[in-house]
């Protein structure tokens, strides 16, 4: 289940076919995060993490086909193995004045007994059309998040009108 709501914030909920502690690992563990942070295939991932509470990361995107990258950085706030995490959330290539600057990405993990409710709560942008940017992102990421541990994973839709890397 995916919902974008009025108030500035995106949520995603859905179930992955993996362990709790496997699932905490693929948003900690660079080389993982290199498989699937990020949208759409259309992109290269290189990750940096140092996943403790004051630590920072680096997600480097990089779009093939267009040849620009989008790095997403933060520091992380709050890291509870393997049940919860919490990171600020920038863009390196932003403007100063981009309404996601200063956001805040909530990450829980439910045991569901060999599987786990992932919910990502992404807080705090103040636009509208940011909102479904990064709500369109975290669909596509999320999505492919899920074939890593399953490769016939549902894969949820991409909401609203068509996203920027489908262009």
């Amino acid at each position: 289940m995916a919902t974008a709501t009025a108030v500035p914030v995106v949520t995603i909920t859905r179930i992955l076919n993996a362990p709790r502690e496997r699932v905490f690992a693929a948003w900690t563990d660079p080389a993982l995060m290199n498989q699937w942070f990020a949208p759409s295939e259309a992109f290269t991932v290189t990750a940096s993490t140092d996943p403790r509470p004051g630590g920072s990361f680096d997600i480097e995107m990089f779009w093939r086909e267009k040849n620009s990258k989008h790095t997403a950085t933060g520091k992380y706030l709050e890291i509870v193995p393997p049940e919860k995490i919490v990171m600020s959330w920038d863009w390196k290539e932003s403007n100063p004045l981009d309404p996601a600057r200063g956001s805040t990405v909530t990450v829980e993990l439910r045991d569901l007994g060999g599987k786990t409710e992932l919910t990502l709560t992404h807080a705090m942008i103040q636009e509208e059309s940011s909102r479904l940017s990064h709500f369109q992102g975290w669909t596509g990421s999320t999505n492919r998040l899920a074939r890593i541990f399953d490769p016939k994973a549902e894969q949820l839709p991409i909401p609203g009108p068509k996203p920027f890397w489908q262009n």
